[in-house]
């Protein structure tokens, strides 16, 4: 594979991962979570946290189940 390619496929690859994580961001002294999946989720999901490290593992579990297709009857 050509160097021009491999980067080319691996760029498109990091964009790829970027678009399907979380944004975090801190407010009003809380963590807030906005998770969006255009073909799985009806609507953004909007979650907050007091505790980052709480925030985060629950955000993972739960883009571990979106990206098996799996959504939450909450999300629903």
């Amino acid at each position: 594979m050509p160097l021009v390619d491999l980067i080319y496929f691996r760029l498109r690859e990091t964009i790829w991962w970027v678009l399907l994580m979380a944004t975090k961001r801190f407010r009003n002294n809380a963590w807030a979570y906005v998770i969006r999946r255009k073909n799985l989720l009806p609507k953004p999901v909007h979650l907050t946290f007091s505790d980052e490290a709480e925030g985060d593992a629950y955000v993972a579990r739960l883009e571990q189940l979106l990206d098996h297709g799996v959504v939450p009857a909450e999300f629903q």
